[in-house]
């Protein structure tokens, strides 16, 4: 399977895709209880080093058991230029501010505009 829609950023991002429990978009559905408790664990603390051995020890889970191989990876990225806006999509609702700019699922074009 071809899958490029791991975000990047925070690794808790990828909660919604490797949480087992009959999950739905978990597409290699593996539930392993090791990587559930930990992926509740990383979102439940805010201390930076925690954070990083916790998801550490996922990164070490699915070494071990293999859930996902991954066999290539695809360079890509988004060209502009200084008359094109909103790249990142429009601003989020209720005064919610900007976007995430991580783009690593790809990016909205709803919010671009050419500035005249």
């Amino acid at each position: 399977m071809v899958f490029r829609n791991y975000p990047g950023g925070d690794p808790d991002a990828n909660f919604v895709w490797w949480k087992g429990g009959g999950n739905p978009v978990n597409f290699s559905r593996f539930d392993d209880p090791d990587i559930n408790a930990l992926l509740e664990k990383g979102r439940a603390t805010p201390d930076k080093a925690e954070r990083q051995q916790i998801y550490g020890d996922i990164n070490r889970e699915f070494a071990k058991e293999g859930y996902s191989i991954w066999l290539q990876w695809t360079i890509w990225d988004i060209g502009t230029a200084t008359d094109v806006n909103g790249i990142l999509g429009p601003d989020l609702p209720d005064d919610g501010g900007a976007p995430f700019p991580g783009l690593a699922t790809g990016h909205p074009v709803s919010g671009m505009w050419i500035q005249n």
